[in-house]
């Protein structure tokens, strides 16, 4: 009996926020494939502000691999997996560094732990 699982994430996020406060999506530069992540993406390579997402596994549970003489031996089960994402990002949430606009030193003006300065 083949068994499919199948979860759906959507998202939408109002309003001019940071980039690290958008949605950040999982990517994975390991060796290893997980189902949780999106495996051909580099970490902290996607953020958005509204997204849908899909991730789909098939478990074929013997269908494929007990047909074959020798290998069915050996229990093997054989899974599909495949991961969609579709986002976006809104232009207000793009911060371009222009030098013209910031003469001084652009991280200077990222201090959050002084109380006089806002963190936007």
């Amino acid at each position: 009996m083949d068994v499919s699982r199948y979860e759906l994430d959507a998202g939408k996020i109002f309003g001019v926020l940071p980039y690290a406060l958008l949605k950040n999506h999982l990517g994975n530069e390991m060796i290893f494939c997980t189902s949780a992540t999106f495996n051909t993406m580099s970490f902290n390579e996607f953020s958005s502000n509204q997204y849908l997402s899909i991730h789909y596994r098939h478990f074929f549970e013997g269908f494929v691999l007990n047909k074959i003489p020798l290998v069915n031996k050996l229990k093997w089960r054989l899974v599909a997996n495949a991961n969609l994402l579709y986002g976006n990002l809104k232009e207000q949430n793009i911060i371009v560094h222009d030098p013209a606009v910031h003469d001084d030193d652009f991280l200077a003006n990222l201090n959050p732990f002084n109380p006089s300065i806002p963190y936007i």
